[in-house]
């Protein structure tokens, strides 16, 4: 992250150090993908807590979570915003990825894949992702969970279900009428 400013030999060092073949590649890649706080911003450095032990105000969230816990914060937050959680899962930063572009106010949420560091540093487990949120989104988001859990459609009540035909709810039948093609009111035919 920058904290303070890159000069030449600085970003000449650091831009190679992407795990890409070629310097010029990893040069390019840094150019192009890697997160670096906006200029102007007065970043002195970073402080990290638990949430439930946090002693200061925090600008960003971060949650260590499996892929479906993931989807139910994405879920929430897109319930919240009305618009899809974007993220560039690039392997290298993960902690940038997950942090910068927030802190810039390019978003307020992302999802990174965990990288090297994470899983050596920040014990990780093999089987989790970070989905991180701008802090003041948190009210927003826990509204919205709340939602979810009045219509009994939260992370906990979701179950696999396999069967060849599943009840519809009116919107998609509504849809399949107009398409020509059947609904679940139909009698699933195995031969055709």
């Amino acid at each position: 992250m920058k904290l303070g400013e890159m000069d030449e030999e600085l970003t000449a060092d650091l831009s190679t150090k992407f795990f890409v073949k070629g310097p010029e590649v990893s040069r390019a890649h840094w150019k192009k993908w890697f997160p670096i706080v906006r200029s102007g911003k007065k970043i002195e450095g970073l402080a990290l807590a638990p949430l439930n032990e946090c002693g200061f105000e925090p600008d960003i969230i971060i949650i260590y979570c499996s892929p479906a816990q993931a989807r139910q914060l994405m879920m929430a937050a897109q319930f919240t915003d009305g618009e899809p959680v974007h993220a560039d899962f690039d392997i290298v930063g993960a902690c940038m990825q997950a942090v910068v572009p927030i802190l810039n106010g390019k978003q307020d949420y992302t999802v990174a894949m965990p990288d090297d560091g994470e899983y050596e540093r920040a014990l990780v487990l093999e089987d989790e992702m970070l989905f991180s949120m701008s802090a003041a989104k948190l009210p927003e988001v826990m509204d919205a969970f709340h939602t979810y859990k009045a219509m009994g459609f939260c992370h906990r009540k979701l179950r696999m279900d396999m069967n060849i035909e599943y009840p519809r709810p009116d919107f998609y039948n509504n849809a399949m009428k107009k398409w020509g093609l059947k609904t679940s009111d139909d009698i699933w035919d195995l031969e055709h």
